[in-house]
């Protein structure tokens, strides 16, 4: 099995793990459980965060990234922080941020995770075309906990 087969399996099965753990609920109030996948650099984790709630940090380590989640309530519902850590210029964003923000809603959320490819004189112009690239996926779902 070639190397591109072996990634897109790779990727089916992780996906297809988290997917086994959705639930349709929407995230409305309390604590929340976070079903995660991480896909990067040929490396998997997933797994299953519960008391994540309003306020609190949720932290978790997959496929040698360390990934903080701060779920807060916010007008319409509630939203989410996320931090992602890794190797040296790791980790960015689609926009070349180190910081992604969302609405927490029902549904698979998937993350875009980039390296920083190079630097120079003119550093503070970084676009995600010219100085990052992908090196992952994150993948998000919450639900709201039964209590």
């Amino acid at each position: 099995m070639g190397q591109r087969a072996a990634r897109v399996l790779t990727r089916r099965l992780v996906v297809g793990f988290i997917l086994l753990g959705l639930s349709c609920r929407s995230a409305i109030g309390g604590d929340f459980i976070l079903n995660y996948a991480v896909e990067a650099e040929g490396k998997t984790g997933s797994g299953r965060l519960e008391g994540c709630g309003p306020e609190r940090i949720c932290r978790f380590r997959a496929a040698e990234l360390d990934v903080d989640v701060l779920v807060y309530p916010d007008g319409r519902g509630f939203a989410m922080d996320m931090v992602v850590r890794g190797a040296p210029g790791c980790c960015y964003t689609v926009d070349s941020r180190e910081r992604f923000a969302s609405a927490v809603k029902p549904g698979l959320l998937r993350i875009a995770i980039y390296r920083r490819l190079s630097s120079g004189p003119d550093d503070f112009v970084r676009t995600p075309f010219s100085w990052n690239g992908r090196i992952g996926t994150i993948y998000l779902d919450f639900q709201q906990s039964v209590q």
